[in-house]
């Protein structure tokens, strides 16, 4: 039992996230930003932000 919970909470984790993401477009009103700043957090580095390419990602 204890692994069906901790696999929802991961599932809830991952749904949670993708709400979060949506969140910020609708804030942000512009999809270019959101993805600038979710490659931004994905690199966990920014002296390699000028390295970012968001057609790739």
């Amino acid at each position: 039992m204890a692994h069906n919970l901790e696999e929802q909470l991961f599932r809830w984790l991952r749904v949670a996230e993708l709400t979060c993401d949506r969140g910020a477009l609708l804030v942000v009103q512009d999809p270019k930003v959101v993805i600038f700043v979710l490659i931004k957090l994905a690199r966990g580095c920014l002296s390699l932000a000028k390295q970012l390419y968001m057609n790739v990602f």
